[in-house]
């Protein structure tokens, strides 16, 4: 017993034992984001036992029985070092998946400027937002002030009323292309937000540890009471549609048509039926009417696959 506890534990071996670990790219490991701006990331992972396969570009997933993944199928890609291109190669190759994650991309997300114009500023590409930064001027209220070139700066060119937007990780031009760097900018990003309040900090800080407890408690309560959706009635309308209503404060407050919302029950509250945990996939659901005064939203599920007729034994709460 004593020499099996001063053993160190082989967990490279013991993922591998499972199937392992593999990362798929359609391109080389040099070509990677994470190899040209963070090759920690590439190092960490190869210690940890990940595989790394070169020149794959994903073309099918192959279900199972049930629907789920149980293989991918790559093509091979050639890559010329005397033009610096990749074709393919007509070679197909399967892989065995159990899990599959897909990589979301780095290209920072400035589409609400593109549909709301006028609302940011952005850089001379019009990649990224612009950087500013939040300063007291003449008046003694904070104001965005454009930073100069190359000073780390986390707030958009966006005031009204006092109110800014900050933003992190692969939409800051100096902190975009790896995980590392994200979490680097909120590190180095959160302490500019917090001197926004510094005067109410300041005040706070006298009042009893009661009282401030209290008063961060009420902004739980009230982000739980706004911001969190609970059903309040299934109606069935017709033997394959059924009537979701939810009570969605802020979404009721906010609802225009045609606006669609995620629907999916918790893996915890799902019922179980012969072992079987009846889990719904997230459902695409337009709104159907909304009542504000009384916070609620009715959601119109058909009924055309196993998720949208689990909707049918949502419980109330």
């Amino acid at each position: 017993m004593r020499r099996l506890r001063a053993k160190k534990p082989d967990l490279v071996s013991l993922v591998r034992s499972w199937g392992g670990v593999s990362l798929v790219y359609r391109k080389r490991l040099q070509d990677s984001p994470a190899y040209r701006l963070n090759h920690e990331e590439v190092q960490k992972a190869l210690e940890e036992g990940i595989n790394f396969v070169e020149l794959m570009s994903p073309t099918e997933a192959v279900p199972d029985e049930y629907g789920a993944v149980k293989a991918l199928k790559f093509e091979a890609v050639n890559y010329d070092a005397e033009t610096g291109k990749f074709t393919n190669s007509g070679e197909i190759h399967e892989f065995p998946a159990r899990t599959v994650c897909v990589a979301a991309g780095t290209s920072p997300n400035v589409i609400y400027e593109k549909e709301k114009p006028g609302t940011f500023q952005l850089d001379e590409w019009r990649q990224f937002f612009k950087p500013f930064k939040v300063e007291r001027n003449g008046d003694g209220k904070l104001h965005v002030a454009e930073a100069a070139k190359g000073e780390p700066a986390f707030f958009t060119s966006y005031e009204r009323d006092g109110r800014f937007i900050s933003y992190y990780g692969d939409n800051h031009p100096q902190y975009a292309g790896n995980v590392v760097k994200a979490m680097a900018s909120a590190k180095h990003g959160y302490s500019k937000v917090v001197e926004l309040f510094a005067d109410e900090l300041a005040e706070r800080g006298s009042l009893p540890q009661a009282e401030r407890d209290s008063i961060f408690d009420k902004l739980v309560a009230t982000l739980d009471e706004q911001l969190r959706a609970y059903v309040v009635k299934v109606v069935r309308l017709t033997p394959t549609i059924v009537d979701v209503i939810v009570k969605a404060p802020l979404q009721a407050r906010k609802f225009d048509p045609g606006q669609f919302y995620r629907l999916q029950n918790f893996e915890t509250q799902a019922p179980v039926v012969d072992g079987t945990r009846l889990m719904m996939e997230g459902l695409a659901l337009t709104g159907a009417w909304v009542d504000e005064e009384a916070w609620l939203l009715s959601m119109i599920v058909l009924e055309m696959g196993t998720s949208s007729r689990l909707c049918s034994l949502l419980k109330e709460g």
